[in-house]
């Protein structure tokens, strides 16, 4: 999911699928390390964006701009 402030955080599902249990989230960081941050309102998707058979992170923020992070 994202958050207001621009991060994009990932809830792991410590139940099962019909009983879910979601106790804790994880900031998801870049290849560099640091923590994703788009500006505001992050709103993640994940898709193949280039058509190249991999997941890519697809990131809507303020402003209607679109950030897109490629899966290397």
């Amino acid at each position: 999911t994202g958050d207001d402030f621009g991060h994009v955080v990932w809830w792991p599902n410590l139940g099962s699928k019909p009983a879910p249990r979601f106790e804790y989230c994880r900031l998801i960081f870049d290849c560099d390390g640091q923590p994703i941050d788009v500006g505001l309102g992050a709103a993640p998707k994940v898709c193949d964006w280039d058509a190249d058979g991999d997941r890519d992170l697809l990131v809507g923020t303020e402003r209607n701009r679109l950030v897109w992070f490629e899966n290397r």
